[in-house]
């Protein structure tokens, strides 16, 4: 979609952006899900260790590289 001279692209509400490493792509199984006042994401599989939110950026960057 494009939108005052920019592309937009909307992630899938299902997508996990939180919940998946943003360095090697591991996803958090349910019982290891982060909540929301957990403010720091660590990755079992690669020892990744980033603020919740940068990691969740990131990760909707790579969708929408992808995408694109």
């Amino acid at each position: 979609m494009r939108l005052g001279g920019q592309t937009h692209l909307k992630a899938d509400r299902l997508f996990a952006s939180t919940q998946t490493c943003s360095r090697c792509g591991a996803r958090k199984e349910s019982g290891e899900k982060l909540t929301l006042s957990e403010r720091t994401f660590r990755c079992a599989t690669c020892g990744h260790v980033a603020d919740r939110d940068d990691n969740a950026s990131q990760n909707l960057r790579h969708y929408m590289v992808a995408a694109c």
